[in-house]
């Protein structure tokens, strides 16, 4: 089986010809919205299950502006998964139906792929990846969030999976999360 570096790549490769084959348009995100990549690898195989873009909530947004203009902020660099469809709000905090459990607790993701803006004052980006292997049967996965520590903390963004996924002991999957600023 490939490691999780070349699920990855897999990944992005499969996101390129989806991009030169015209299905998902690589239009110019705006500042501050993030995108949320997901592929599911069932028997070392990696398939695309979603591209969307996901919800900033008011927590991330003071969490954000606390790490760029002060020292006592921590990074947002940790995943969770749910079994709850979302209805994003700014007000959000917390993920409902966060899954603690199976091989899909909150983990830290790895930071990687950092582009610098192309001009003055335009959009940076960085993604957070990490893939998760679940350990049961039959577990709904519906949505995902990022946050600034392993347990509680600052919700910074939020996205529900469509379509949702139902994963059996042994499927992985992988979520290359976006962070355009």
């Amino acid at each position: 089986m490939s490691s999780a570096s070349d699920k990855f790549e897999t990944l992005e490769t499969m996101v390129a010809k989806i991009r030169r084959s015209g299905k998902i348009t690589d239009d110019l995100i705006p500042h501050g919205y993030n995108r949320i990549k997901i592929a599911r690898i069932i028997n070392g195989e990696c398939v695309l299950v979603s591209e969307n873009t996901n919800a900033r909530t008011n927590s991330g947004a003071l969490w954000q502006a606390s790490v760029m203009g002060s020292t006592a902020g921590t990074p947002a660099n940790f995943i969770a998964l749910s079994g709850t469809v979302l209805s994003p709000a700014m007000g959000d905090t917390t993920l409902p139906g966060e899954i603690t459990t199976n091989g899909l607790a909150r983990v830290q993701a790895t930071y990687q792929n950092y582009i610098a803006p192309s001009i003055l004052s335009g959009s940076a980006s960085y993604d957070l990846a990490v893939t998760f292997t679940c350990t049961a049967n039959g577990i709904l996965v519906s949505s995902a969030a990022t946050f600034n520590v392993i347990s509680g903390g600052s919700l910074f963004t939020e996205a529900n999976l469509s379509p949702a996924l139902t994963l059996n002991n042994g499927d992985q999957i992988v979520l290359v999360w976006t962070i355009t600023i």
